[in-house]
Order: C-alpha cells, then sequence, then structure tokens
C-alpha cells in the first residue's frame, strides 16, 4: 500500500504536498491512511479501515463534507485499482479501501473450502454480515461429510480468524471484516452456489 500512499500524496494529485511548517496534512492523505489501517481491538479481533463515526470526528467534518471527501478520494484512487467500500463490523458502519482486481492468496484449499462453505450457509439470509453459524452445523457438512477431519476444521478456523476472515463467539462462526471486504456480494453469492452444488 506505500506505492498508492505515495501516489495520493505526490504534487502530481493537484494538491500541494503537506509541509513541516504547515503542521497540517491533506484530508485525502489523511483518509487513505485511515481507510487502510489495521489494528486488533478487544480479544485480537482484527479490524480494517476505520468505523465512520471516527472518520467523522478525526477529520472534524459533517456527513456532507466526508461525502464530498470521499467521492474526491475515489476519483484518485480508482486509476490505481482501489475503491472504497463500506461494510458492518458489530452493528458499527465501517470504510476500508479494496483492491477491484486482486484476491486473498494467503488461504490454503482448506481454509478457502470453510470459507466457500460458510458463505454456503450465510448468503441469502437477511443481514448476512451479522449472522453466526454454529460450529457443529460446520462440522456436520466438513466432518461428518469426510471432508476434513476434526483437527482440520479446528485449526483452519483459527487460521481464519486471526486473518480477519471470520469472526468467532460463542453464537457461532461468521464473516469477518477481511471476508466482507476482499469478497464483493456478488462473489459471495457466486461461491455460495458452488459450494451448494459441491458439498450440500
Amino acid at each position: 500500500m506505500t506505492e498508492e500512499s505515495e501516489v495520493l500524496s505526490d504534487g502530481d494529485c493537484g494538491e500541494d504536498p503537506p509541509t513541516e511548517e504547515s503542521g497540517a496534512q491533506d484530508p485525502l492523505a489523511e483518509l487513505f491512511i485511515a481507510l487502510t489501517a489495521r489494528s486488533r481491538g478487544e480479544g485480537g479481533k482484527l479490524s480494517i479501515g476505520v468505523e465512520r463515526q471516527r472518520l467523522l470526528d478525526a477529520l472534524h467534518a459533517t456527513p456532507d463534507e466526508l461525502t464530498h471527501l470521499l467521492g474526491n478520494l475515489r476519483e484518485k484512487i480508482g486509476p490505481l485499482g482501489l475503491e472504497v467500500i463500506e461494510y458492518y463490523s458489530d452493528r458499527e458502519l465501517w470504510l476500508a479501501l479494496r483492491s477491484v482486481h486482486a484476491c486473498p492468496n494467503e488461504l490454503g484449499a482448506d481454509a478457502q473450502a470453510i470459507l466457500g462453505v460458510l458463505m454456503g450457509m450465510i448468503e441469502g439470509e437477511e443481514s448476512p454480515e451479522t449472522i453466526r453459524i454454529p460450529v457443529a452445523d460446520l462440522r456436520d457438512r466438513l466432518v461428518r461429510g469426510r471432508y476434513l477431519s476434526e483437527y482440520q476444521l479446528d485449526s483452519n478456523l483459527k487460521v481464519l480468524e486471526s486473518l480477519g476472515f471470520v469472526r468467532r463467539s460463542r453464537s457461532g462462526v461468521g464473516y469477518g471484516p477481511r471476508t466482507l471486504i476482499e469478497y464483493s456480494q456478488e462473489r459471495r453469492e457466486n461461491i455460495r452456489d458452488q459450494a451448494r452444488e459441491l458439498v450440500f
């Protein structure tokens, strides 16, 4: 992401780069940095981007001013293959950047299979970002169906959680921020259809 950051803060973007004397940073540069942020919060849960309300507070902007800033940012990052997206996490609206060309490549085949089955169980429901699937249901599909061992399921769920693709709670497993960011709804629905043909 450093290259994009340099491109946006470059004088070629039509804005003068911030100077040390001014002490103020370009709002578009601040916005870009905020939307690419990654942090671990409560319980080590990965968060990507920034809560909308927190962004409004940090920029001292009104909702209309933020909408205008986001529009300007979209114009500048579109040619770089990036887009601004919104997603819900813990009932809060978050904003982040997503590449329109890349897809996650650090997931092994088993982790991708689990994520695909999860999409098969969640997509089509109302408010899929809030749905939690009991681990027992995943176990029924994948372990009893002899696709994975109990160990493979548990270890890959840990990997998916640590990378931010899923969130686990007492009620079950649901989407993490990376799934909502890196897989558009259309892609998730396509994966759901494939998973249902293969596993369900």
